[in-house]
């Protein structure tokens, strides 16, 4: 469960199946694990998931095995429901970009500021057609 590659966010969500199945039999080798510790987003709240709840109970046993302070258990559980739910909010706006088709090759830029700076190169500077333009109504 260690970080490990880039900072970038690349969220896999849970198969909708084995998040159903899950959901039906509660059994816990039907659910996520370390090895398959992947967030359910198909519901609304992804922190009231019942997969969900059980993937914050395994990040909190391997924080307990790590020796980490027992007293920030239930912080750092409500810490990672947290964090679930703003990892469903990434995980939306890829999806939405990519369904809008604004990902057309350009994925580099990303940043509305590389927007600004195509918008920019695009525009011509309209001073010089204001200057002739109030010269002739002297």
């Amino acid at each position: 469960m260690g970080r490990t590659g880039s900072n970038k966010v690349q969220v896999e969500p849970a198969p909708e199946d084995a998040v159903l199945i899950y959901k039906r039999t509660g059994k816990d080798e039907d659910g996520p694990s370390v090895d398959r510790f992947q967030v359910d987003f198909s519901g609304g709240c992804p922190e009231k998931s019942l997969w969900n709840l059980r993937l914050a109970e395994i990040f909190a046993n391997d924080y307990t095995k790590r020796g980490l302070p027992l007293r920030e258990l239930k912080e750092v559980t409500q810490f990672f429901l947290t964090y679930i739910h703003s990892l469903q909010t990434v995980h939306r706006r890829a999806a939405r970009t990519a369904a809008s088709g604004s990902g057309s090759g350009r994925v580099s830029e990303g940043t509305s500021g590389g927007r600004i700076r195509e918008r920019k190169k695009s525009v011509r500077s309209l001073s010089p057609l204001l200057y002739n333009y109030t010269d002739t109504f002297d």
